[in-house]
């Protein structure tokens, strides 16, 4: 009951907002739940399984002749692309013949940036209660990553954040590498393991995470009237462009990523419809567009199999992020497709999508009965 009434995203958060009393109870109860779904998985019905067979594909490797990299950004929405604010982010999409998706719905629940890992990662969507990386963090996860290859995760925080060293390894990349609070380290490392002919790099920022306490660090000039919460915003995601200028500088010199199959995107969006309608009504007061009524995440492809700019302005999800990498790094026939669709499909507009909560909950039985071992 005390579980139930409290569903918090993770333990750091039921220690910081209930007592002490309240927080062991949690831990402990969490470990009993865990116990129990490992030992009593979850069996799918007969009707659920069919549902599922249409996903499966038959290779059970993922293969990659290039160098895949997938750069998640701390709270990045679609409206934050903008010359301004993200100069070196908006000129890679301006310079380089890249997919640009530019609305994608953030699908996360109970574990906001560790469920949009979760989601790019393995095309499976987050489970309904609670935070799915510390509740099935061992179950078998389908990965876009090579199992067998030199694999690495780089990180700009503790590695116990989003229980981040037991999930890396879980999605199957073979190191992981923890770090400061500073995006610029981050794209050294990138580089670094880029040079070693590193197969998949994950790399994931932070500098614009909420309360975005490190806007002071930023050099750019915000409107004196703008709101406070969207200048600080703002200021932060200018520090994390500039943090990753040194990676797309480089991407055209280092054959690994020139040659690389890359995403850019959100790990989620950020701000819910109150203060969406604020940042709305002070753009309207200042003749500025409002690009987007939705929160929504950009995701720009690169690819040597995208020879012309794609602009993409359906409304995408998260979990269509998994089964366009699965076509663009040649691995369509892996043995999970991903409930989402290939973007790049000529017939996207016209696939007819399943009614997205029956797939929340298909996914949330997956998971619990361990469909992949």
């Amino acid at each position: 009951t005390a579980r139930e009434g409290m569903k918090p995203m993770n333990k750091d958060y039921a220690f910081a907002n209930f007592s002490l009393t309240h927080g062991v109870i949690f831990d402990i109860l969490d470990f009993i739940d865990i116990q129990r779904g490992i030992k009593h998985p979850y069996r799918l019905t007969p009707e659920e399984q069919e549902m599922v067979a249409p996903l499966m594909g038959v290779d059970h490797e993922i293969n990659h002749e290039r160098t895949l990299l997938i750069v998640l950004i701390e709270s990045l929405e679609s409206w934050a692309v903008q010359p301004e604010i993200m100069p070196n982010l908006y000129c890679f999409i301006d310079t380089h013949p890249v997919a640009y998706v530019r609305y994608s719905e953030s699908q996360i629940v109970g574990g906001s940036s560790a469920d949009g890992q979760m989601i790019v990662n393995t095309g499976l969507l987050p489970v309904r209660d609670g935070a799915t990386c510390f509740r099935f963090p061992y179950v078998t996860y389908p990965s876009i990553v090579d199992r067998n290859d030199s694999s690495v995760t780089i990180l700009t925080h503790s590695a116990n954040c989003w229980n981040q060293k037991v999930m890396s390894n879980a999605y199957g990349y073979t190191q992981l590498i923890e770090g400061e609070w500073h995006d610029e380290v981050l794209s050294e490392r990138v580089i670094q393991y880029a040079q070693r002919g590193y197969k998949t790099i994950q790399a994931i920022t932070v500098t614009s995470h909420i309360p975005f306490e490190h806007a002071g660090y930023s050099n750019l000039e915000a409107p004196a009237d703008m709101p406070g919460l969207m200048a600080k915003y703002c200021k932060s995601l200018h520090l994390t462009d500039e943090g990753l200028a040194s990676l797309f500088a480089m991407i055209d010199s280092i054959p690994t990523l020139k040659d690389a199959t890359i995403v850019i995107t959100g790990d989620h969006s950020i701000f819910w419809k109150d203060r969406r309608d604020e940042f709305k009504k002070w753009c309207k007061q200042h003749n500025r567009e409002w690009p987007v009524e939705i929160a929504a995440c950009p995701v720009i492809y690169y690819s040597p199999s995208i020879t012309e700019d794609i602009e993409v302005l359906d409304l995408c999800y998260q979990m269509d992020i998994f089964p366009t990498l699965l076509n663009l790094t040649g691995n369509e026939e892996y043995y999970w497709k991903g409930f989402g669709i290939n973007v790049l499909d000529t017939n996207y507009t016209k696939i007819h999508r399943n009614d997205i909560q029956s797939l929340f909950e298909l996914s949330d039985k997956v998971i619990q009965a361990n469909y992949f071992e």
